[in-house]
């Protein structure tokens, strides 16, 4: 889920700050916290949303940044997951997408970027 757009601890939202969901905070281009991304303990992985490029009304596309946005790249990371491990349940997903993820220093201290490399051995 997003972690929030509100530059505050994701902790204070919900359902950012459930334990039974992979909570999502926004990266830039440069793999920084974005300025707008909620942070903290409860989120568990960053992903790119700052300035992504999306579809837009009247068939329009442009950029949009929000954490939002950075969901759909760890919900891809676990659709490839899945197609290769079809019974896997939400704990395995979740672990081995934290066992993936790939630390950043430009990024909060102790919380990982999620820099998607689909490969056959998770």
């Amino acid at each position: 889920v997003a972690a929030g757009n509100a530059r505050q601890d994701a902790c204070g939202f919900w359902p950012a700050h459930s334990r039974s969901v992979i909570t999502v905070g926004a990266t830039d281009r440069y793999d920084r916290l974005s300025s707008f991304s909620n942070f903290g303990r409860c989120v568990d992985l960053y992903a790119p949303g700052t300035r992504v490029l999306s579809t837009l009304p009247r068939g329009r596309v442009g950029h949009i940044s929000g954490t939002s946005m950075a969901c759909p790249v760890v919900s891809g990371a676990v659709a490839v997951y899945l197609e290769a491990r079809p019974t896997a349940d939400a704990a395995e997903v979740r672990a081995a997408l934290l066992r993936n993820a790939v630390g950043q220093k430009n990024v909060v201290a102790a919380r990982r970027v999620l820099l998607v490399h689909v490969h056959d051995r998770w």
